[in-house]
């Protein structure tokens, strides 16, 4: 018997149809269980198409089914491929489903297999339509993943509430930003050109101005940071807190948990402060005799990332600097 009774071909005899399927999944880089996972296809119907290995598939009508949603998922003409599936076998006289040509059995002999979990085609059927098949999916298994997806919600939003009421620290505390305490002075500030080398500052501690291209990373520091990298902090919307050498350790060790809960804070000793503690922002500052003194948390709630700052929301991170 001719060879040609036992495989499909394309309309123009170039190729299989399973060597079709199994080229378009490849070069949509495809596995079968990706494929299997889409379409809900058993990966060994999947193979049986591919190979054309008549007995691994079920009844003819499934297979055709099959066949049109496997060949639909690749960007296939499934009508035209399941013409090509069944016709051949009709104007052949094979049997689909019999390897080597062998006459199946008849009907009442035999009735079509159906896939597991799925009705069996019955001989008063006309006009059967094929399934996918069906995976019962487990209710608890389901309400479990639900309550996991919650969980992750409310942890992420309580990780958001946390990081904005750092960044405004203002936020919820009944003390809204924008009521700066008195005693702060504002500078007018003409230029915030990116400029190499040492720069000179009619205010010590600056309060902006001209600065280096590279910003000071917020944080504590034990040692003093340079003017130009911290003013280009400033002009993110940071703080920045300087202190005395000579400042209590007490009070000093309150500026660093300061800078430890917030993000846009930077906080370094200055050497000849005319008081202990000076707290800047862009074109703002406040002298303070004490880092206890509740003025400085009031300066950072109306200043940090404030509309005074020309850069609010830019990295306070990524620049120079290790903070301790």
């Amino acid at each position: 018997m001719d060879e040609e009774q036992d495989t499909f071909q394309t309309p123009n005899g170039d190729a299989k149809i399973g060597q079709i399927l199994e080229r378009a999944r490849k070069e949509r880089g495809l596995t079968l269980d990706e494929v299997e996972q889409a379409t809900k296809i058993r990966k060994r119907y999947l193979v049986g198409l591919e190979r054309e290995d008549h007995g691994a598939l079920p009844d003819a009508v499934y297979a055709q089914g099959f066949l049109k949603t496997y060949a639909k998922y690749l960007g296939l003409d499934g009508e035209e491929l399941s013409r090509e599936f069944k016709e051949p076998s009709r104007e052949r006289g094979v049997a689909y489903g019999t390897p080597h040509g062998t006459p199946q059995k008849s009907e009442p002999d035999q009735p079509p297999i159906a896939p597991p979990g799925e009705p069996s085609s019955s001989r008063g059927r006309t006009s059967p339509k094929p399934v996918l098949d069906p995976r019962p999916g487990n209710k608890g298994v389901g309400l479990l993943q639900a309550l996991l997806v919650l969980g992750v919600l409310v942890v992420a939003l309580i990780a958001f509430v946390a990081v904005m009421t750092q960044v405004f620290p203002g936020l919820g505390t009944g003390e809204p930003p924008g009521e700066p305490p008195e005693g702060v002075k504002s500078f007018k500030v003409s230029s915030r050109e990116h400029i190499e080398g040492d720069l000179d500052y009619t205010q010590s501690p600056p309060v902006g101005g001209n600065h280096n291209p590279v910003w000071q990373n917020c944080g504590y520091y034990d040692e003093p940071v340079r003017d130009e990298n911290a003013v280009h902090s400033m002009e993110h919307g940071a703080v920045w807190i300087a202190y005395s050498p000579d400042l209590p350790q007490q009070q000093v060790e309150r500026l660093r948990d300061l800078a430890q809960n917030h993000v846009y804070l930077l906080v370094s000793p200055y050497p000849g402060l005319s008081s202990p503690v000076v707290a800047s922002a862009w074109g703002k500052q406040l002298r303070l005799e004490n880092a206890s003194d509740p003025d400085l948390e009031r300066f950072i709630r109306a200043y940090m990332q404030g509309a005074q700052a020309p850069e609010i929301g830019a990295a306070c991170t990524g620049g120079v600097g290790s903070p301790r």
